[in-house]
């Protein structure tokens, strides 16, 4: 089968199961869908769509939409589905959907799927998992889609670094660089005047070597704890680099994660409050690592971490494109320990300040 044909036969599979889900919903019928604000299509574009009779995939804003109005007119009705509706199950899906149509095109232009599924994420969104046999427990797993500057929830910050401990210069766009201007004192002019937690991470490394893959650090926040509410930065070596020859991922991304909580296991001994936590994908950006690759590890240790404890913790994790987006919901929905959560108010929302 080539691109085309397989482009278009799963946007008609698509469609098919979106047309499912409102038949097994039972509403709302596509007159109220076609008034409703939030549902940015017209009532004869609602039926194509539901019928499969469309060429162009749907804006995700009116597949989202479509989902969560079923969702909420099943349970008002009290009727059984078959299918998911969780968000971030839509949304991987609707990511693989845009890149099969992304490939059908030769030469795709700027507002493209291909563009699209690949982009910076503008805005804010919350995804929450909690533990699935165990409700009762206050810890869960969450995507913050979005700018890590604009996250003032995340109570500690994990900083992907080198196994030379060495912070990114503040010119350059990666995490590393971020928390270090961030974290520094600055005039004015937002010249750096006292690079608070490069200083901070530089002491503890003074006069060693690099230190082994996987080594967890704590240094205080600097300026964040006011500008981002930050109570502590974990440095993590999660690459190790060469001269000449640029920054790879360690071996194991899912022991950096592990150290990472264990660290944070051992700041809760002081700062009790200190409850929630955000990582990057550790290893990607500047360390060369791809989400395909890295997600699963991170998400697969954070999730066993949850499950071995009791006590309140949410594990935050960053995703800065709709690459790595749609990497952090397929690795969470594939996870038999984790169900969405759709109490929590903010899966699939804006928000810039997610409850704990």
């Amino acid at each position: 089968m080539g691109d085309r044909q397989k482009a278009a036969a799963g946007l008609r599979e698509f469609c098919r199961r979106l047309a499912t889900l409102h038949r097994e919903a039972g509403g709302p019928s596509v007159d109220s869908l076609s008034r409703n604000p939030q549902v940015p299509l017209k009532r004869s574009q609602i039926y194509a769509v539901l019928r499969g009779e469309v060429s162009e995939v749907p804006s995700w804003e009116f597949v989202s939409a479509l989902v969560s109005a079923c969702r909420e007119f099943a349970g008002l009705k009290g009727r059984a589905l078959s299918l998911s509706t969780s968000p971030g199950l839509w949304r991987s899906e609707y990511t693989r959907l845009e890149a099969e149509d992304a490939r059908r095109r030769r030469q795709p232009s700027p507002d493209s799927p291909v563009v699209r599924a690949t982009s910076i994420i503008t805005g804010q969104r919350v995804y929450r998992y909690r533990l699935k046999d165990r409700a009762d427990v206050p810890r869960s797993i969450a995507v913050v889609a979005g700018d890590i500057r604009e996250v003032d929830f995340a109570d500690v910050w994990v900083n992907s670094e080198n196994t030379d401990l060495e912070m990114a210069r503040v010119q350059e766009f990666s995490v590393s660089a971020i928390i270090r201007y961030g974290g520094a004192v600055r005039d004015g002019s937002g010249r750096v005047v006292r690079d608070v937690v490069a200083d901070e991470l530089g002491r503890y490394r003074q006069g060693s070597g690099p230190v082994a893959p996987a080594t967890a650090v704590r240094t205080g926040p600097g300026e964040l704890l006011a500008s981002n509410n930050v109570r502590h930065i974990i440095h993590v070596a999660a690459v190790h680099g060469e001269p000449g020859a640029g920054f790879v991922p360690v071996m194991d991304i899912g022991r950096c994660v592990h150290a990472a909580l264990r660290l944070l296991g051992s700041i809760q001994e002081t700062d009790p409050d200190a409850t929630s936590i955000l990582f990057p994908i550790l290893g990607a950006g500047t360390g060369g690592g791809t989400a395909h690759d890295l997600v699963p590890a991170l998400t697969a240790a954070a999730g066993k971490h949850l499950t071995a404890g009791s006590g309140r913790l949410t594990v935050y994790v960053l995703a800065y494109t709709e690459t790595e987006l749609a990497a952090c919901l397929q690795a969470l929905e594939s996870d038999r320990r984790l169900v969405a959560d759709h109490r929590a108010g903010v899966v699939g929302t804006a928000d810039s300040r997610a409850p704990r």
